[in-house]
């Protein structure tokens, strides 16, 4: 009898999509097997399995986690045996499968095509390859035939989390700050989706800028907080829970670990011209706001394509367990307790420094007058939230616009300080002091 032989052809990708508000629904795979000289008695069994891994290792930004990332896969020699060894199938976690038996008519020169058709619950997280937590699937046809042996074959399937609808991002709140009339609030535009990055259009709405006037001052002068810089970090922080299963086979929320990787994964920074008036010819293009007390600045904050900001891979709780989690491949170091099980989500913010002066112009001319030497640099943290709920008025302004996302807190340590401004080389100036805002009520 001839040697048996199976294959596996089934997409590379599959992709769960959300296409309304409930959310994504559960969908199915669809692939086709192909065998020849399998004995009729034996079936085969098609399996889609998941192998789950946390990493150890430091915060880096994204091109570095990348870089580390194929280094530990060994993709160097002999790719087949790196790519077997990482996906084993006796440790991976089996999520759905069939049975397909050979039919009785069976040609001895052509191989044989049956079609299978695997359920992928909607609440599965996608395939990710993060500096601290690896998520990987493939598709298993096993046999096992009469002399004992096993016959197997295997497939890798990326599994994607789309949404199909527009991404829309939360405003931030007015976030104030002390001793300062200052008042800043960060909105986003939909998001664009490049071929290697994604662009978020951003426009910082600043109040507060013009000034009362001093006793030094003459009539024909007016007074204004100068914008100067604007820096900005994009930041990702993947939230890792892990804990025993209990009885249930869900997660206990109250014995599970919470730990957070944070990482860097992109930075920019906007050198503003602004003389005055600001919106002549020549300046940065910025909109006075209709009080005249201040300005929108427009800029754009860029990302890697890999992000994921619409996903909706949120945490999943019920009562007091945490649902749908990932069995942890690596054994447990003591046999009698149960494999660890882990869920990851990821969270974004949008840390910015803006870097403002205070500047005399003559209101004809628009000629500086005077400046002032100290310079401050003024902090906000917005984080990146999706829009759940449309609202009602389009066209309405920021004011009038809903915000069910609980506000930042701003009192806490920060996670690195402000970066360094470049200095110029102007008597004028002063050193930079720093400021960090407050969320109005």
């Amino acid at each position: 009898m001839r040697k048996p032989k199976l294959s596996l052809h089934a997409p590379a990708e599959h992709i769960i999509s959300f296409t309304s508000n409930e959310g994504p629904s559960d969908s199915f795979l669809c692939g086709q097997i192909s065998f020849s000289n399998v004995p009729l008695q034996c079936d085969i069994q098609v399996t889609l399995a998941r192998v789950g891994r946390l990493k150890q290792g430091k915060d880096v930004n994204d091109r570095a986690g990348s870089k580390k990332f194929i280094r530990e896969l060994g993709f160097m020699g002999s790719q087949k045996e790196q790519k077997w060894e990482q996906f084993d199938y006796d440790s991976a976690e089996k999520l759905s499968g069939c049975s397909i038996s050979p039919p009785r008519t069976t040609s001895d020169t052509k191989p044989t095509k049956c079609d299978f058709r695997l359920p992928v619950p909607s609440y599965h997280p996608a395939t990710a390859a993060l500096p601290s937590v690896e998520i990987s699937y493939a598709i298993f046809a096993t046999c096992d035939l009469p002399n004992g042996k096993t016959l197997r074959c295997r497939q890798d399937l990326g599994v994607i989390r789309k949404n199909g609808k527009p991404i829309l991002l939360e405003p931030s709140r007015k976030v104030s700050f002390p001793e300062s009339t200052l008042v800043v609030r960060a909105s986003f535009d939909a998001p664009i989706m490049g071929t290697k990055n994604i662009v978020i259009p951003t426009t910082l709405q600043l109040h507060g800028l013009s000034l009362p006037s001093t006793s030094s001052m003459r009539t024909n002068e007016t007074r204004w907080l100068v914008p100067r810089e604007i820096k900005w970090e994009f930041e990702e922080t993947a939230v890792l829970i892990t804990g025993f299963p209990d009885s249930t086979g869900h997660v206990p929320m109250s014995t599970a670990q919470r730990v957070l990787k944070k990482r860097r994964l992109a930075a920019g920074a906007e050198k503003l011209k602004l003389k005055y008036p600001f919106m002549r010819p020549g300046n940065t293009f910025v909109r006075m706001l209709q009080d005249d007390n201040g300005m929108e600045i427009p800029f754009h904050i860029s990302a890697p394509k890999t992000t994921q900001l619409g996903d909706s891979t949120a945490l999943s709780v019920a009562g007091s367990h945490i649902l749908h989690t990932v069995l942890l491949s690596d054994p447990s170091a003591d046999a009698e307790l149960p494999q660890k099980r882990f869920a990851v989500y990821l969270e974004y913010k949008l840390h910015m420094w803006l870097r403002i002066g205070e500047d005399i112009f003559d209101e004809a001319s628009g000629d500086l007058v005077n400046r002032k030497m100290d310079e401050m640099a003024y902090t906000v943290l917005c984080p990146l939230t999706m829009q759940h709920a449309v609202p009602a008025q389009q066209g309405a302004g920021l004011d009038e616009a809903p915000l069910p996302v609980v506000p930042p807190r701003y009192d806490g340590v920060w996670e690195l300080p402000p970066p360094g401004y470049t200095t110029y080389g102007c008597a004028l100036r002063g050193p930079v002091r720093e400021a960090r805002g407050s969320p109005q009520p």
